[in-house]
């Protein structure tokens, strides 16, 4: 009975091995990986404890003896080296560069929101501009083409900026290219 289930904590972190070998791939094709402090020796020590605890199980129960210490030391020592796997990717993926980076990029943040508000306002007086032309003359309107494209080069740089954070914090990425995406759509074609 010790046994099957030690067997099946062994296919469990088989798996999660292979989860973490597939994570580790797809990070490294990122433009900017992440460094997970995955170790390849640490997986491949927990699955000797693993082996080794099933081992002195099945050697316990053919002598038929009930003092599961070996196989218990061996599984401890495995659930160990889990903890310790597992925090060290929880401080991988928490904190990746520390607390300097994090102030930059709330810098970089506050300069962004500055530059979308001066846009903001900017493209609502070309618009009250615009509307208060009604139908007036039609060569006055190559002036609001102009400060359009002028409006325009300036979003890109908001643009820019956001998708560079974007790189920096990964939990951001999909959200912001989403929303840049929205609203390039929306400010081009509209």
């Amino acid at each position: 009975k010790e046994i099957e289930k030690q067997r099946e904590l062994n296919a469990e972190f088989d798996k999660l091995s292979n989860e973490l070998d597939i994570l580790k791939k797809d990070n490294e094709a990122l433009k900017k990986p992440i460094d997970l402090k995955i170790q390849d020796s640490k997986k491949d020590r927990i699955k000797e404890d693993q082996k080794s605890a099933v081992n002195e199980l099945e050697k316990e129960q053919n002598s038929n003896n009930n003092t599961n210490s070996n196989a218990s030391e061996k599984q401890k020592s495995a659930a160990q080296k889990m903890k310790e796997m597992s925090e060290e990717l929880g401080e991988s993926s928490s904190g990746e560069s520390g607390g300097s980076s994090v102030a930059e990029d709330a810098e970089m943040l506050r300069q962004i929101l500055d530059n979308l508000i001066i846009f903001s306002f900017k493209q609502e007086a070309l618009f009250d501009k615009l509307s208060a032309k009604g139908e007036q003359d039609a060569s006055q309107y190559s002036e609001t083409v102009r400060d359009q494209n002028e409006l325009r080069g300036l979003f890109e740089h908001v643009d820019d900026s956001l998708f560079a954070l974007s790189l920096r914090q990964a939990e951001l990425s999909e959200f912001v290219n989403e929303q840049i995406t929205e609203v390039f759509f929306f400010f081009f074609f509209f």
